[in-house]
């Protein structure tokens, strides 16, 4: 029996495949929406193995995992990502090679073969692995329809913005100044703290 962290980004879903790894005799830990609070308690008691679903937000999946690399304490931890589109997995693949790659229907044979393999030297991509090719704007949040106040950004960084989503509206903390996006002005007054780009995507 292992110890199983699942992390599925839908709770009806995860909780059905979290059954199916009990049946099979496992402990199963499983909780829809990770915080910083979770992985703060993940590193304090790792787990055996991590089960990570890329059926569902699989850029999210990919950077819990480059998070978990980033840690001493669960870098060791073998990671399984089960399903997902051919294309989009083999996106995570180029970022952990080494990590094991199956579907649900093989999963108990894979997770034994996972927990007997565990990769000598852990590849440890960076951070924000997983959102590198996605635009800015979709990378810090941005909406259609919102006000965005930038607030101490470079003098160029409504440049480095690009394109915005529609009715999108840019207001420089300095100069009080408006941009708007694609299709106009915007009705929600949001103010949003744009953050340099870490350089990574979806």
């Amino acid at each position: 029996m292992a110890r199983v962290r699942l992390v599925h980004w839908n709770e009806a879903e995860g909780g059905g495949r979290a059954a199916e790894l009990r049946a099979a005799g496992h402990e199963v830990e499983f909780k829809p929406k990770l915080e910083s609070a979770d992985l703060k308690t993940i590193r304090a008691a790792p787990p055996d193995v991590f089960v990570i679903d890329l059926t569902r937000l699989p850029s999210h999946g990919c950077g819990i995992a480059a998070a978990l690399r980033q840690s001493k304490a669960t870098r060791s931890v073998p990671i399984m990502f089960a399903a997902g589109e051919p294309a989009k997995v083999a996106r995570v693949r180029e970022l952990l090679p080494d990590a094991t790659y199956t579907d649900w229907r093989k999963m108990p044979a894979a997770l034994r073969s996972a927990l007997k393999n565990k990769p000598a030297q852990p590849v440890v991509p960076g951070l924000m692995a997983g959102y590198s090719g996605t635009p800015l704007p979709k990378k810090l949040g941005i909406k259609p329809d919102t006000a965005v106040a930038i607030l101490g950004a470079p003098e160029d960084f409504e440049r480095t913005l690009g394109e915005l989503p529609e009715r999108v509206q840019i207001q420089n903390g300095s100069t009080l100044g408006a941009r708007r996006g694609r299709a106009g002005g915007g009705r929600q007054n949001l103010d949003h703290l744009a953050e340099e780009d870490l350089g990574h995507a979806d």
